[in-house]
């Protein structure tokens, strides 16, 4: 059975079809699997727009510094970021064996579904309409602890091997053009704003992944510093303002809990 989600992505990148169909397929039965194999997702869809937008040989090889490199921030709409470093943070955490929500899972399928539409959208010039997102159904029983352990210990040896392979392609190993063709990469980043603003992104779901408090859970924190966190966490969820001032008298905590 194929995945009708990101069918339209496997006749120009089946590799990229397979990580996401073998992450659907796993969701409920095996959830950490399908939150590595989102991982892979994630790394090679990165790494081909890397390709794409010409920013090979930048010698970042890891997909942490790939999302935060300023060319490929300057490039792709920051929804798209805030995605794709969700499934960077919980693929990490997956392949940690640490506890995983199945609600987080949902919610990163459809994060997937959504970054492979603007994918399509913004490297192809295709005009069929693209397959709207359908939930992952839950089967009647889920896998064996045997068969879940083998998923995942596979799972992360494919994020292993892509990791590799992306390192050394990316490196410019794999003869890869180093001048930049600057009217087709203005014309994808013009193509990449145009197709984030068609589809509905949903930043407030992803957003639900992430709780600030976490970050200070092994601080001991005064009652004004966790409405301080309170607030920060919503200053950083939200869209309304551009600017957030902290001011308090020393010792109070204020650069400690930055640092934190």
């Amino acid at each position: 059975m194929s995945s009708q989600n990101f069918i339209l992505l496997k006749e120009n990148w089946p590799a990229l079809y397979e990580h996401a169909f073998r992450a659907e397929q796993y969701v409920y039965a095996d959830p950490h699997a399908a939150v590595v194999k989102l991982r892979c997702f994630a790394e090679l869809l990165v790494g081909e727009l890397y390709r794409e937008l010409q920013l090979c040989n930048l010698e970042v090889y890891d997909l942490y510094n790939r999302l935060t490199h300023v060319s490929f921030q300057q490039a792709v709409p920051r929804e798209m970021t805030a995605k794709l470093h969700a499934m960077r943070k919980f693929g990490n955490i997956a392949a940690h064996g640490e506890s995983i929500a199945p609600e987080q899972v949902a919610i990163l399928i459809k994060d997937a579904y959504l970054v492979g539409h603007w994918f399509y959208k913004t490297l192809t010039s295709d005009k069929r309409e693209y397959p709207a997102f359908i939930q992952p159904y839950l089967p009647a029983t889920g896998g064996t602890n045997a068969s879940r352990t083998t998923n995942l210990e596979q799972a992360v040896a494919d994020l292993q091997s892509l990791q590799e392979k992306e390192k050394r392609v990316l490196s410019g190993q794999g003869g890869l053009p180093v001048n930049t063709d600057a009217e087709r990469l203005q014309q994808l980043i013009e193509t990449g704003r145009l197709a984030a603003n068609e589809i509905d992104m949903q930043p407030e779901e992803t957003a639900k992944l992430f709780s600030f408090e976490d970050a200070f859970s092994g601080y001991e924190l005064s009652a004004s510093q966790k409405e301080l966190i309170g607030k920060l966490d919503s200053f950083l969820k939200g869209n309304t303002e551009n600017v957030f001032l902290l001011k308090g008298y020393a010792g109070t905590g204020k650069h400690s809990l930055l640092k934190a």
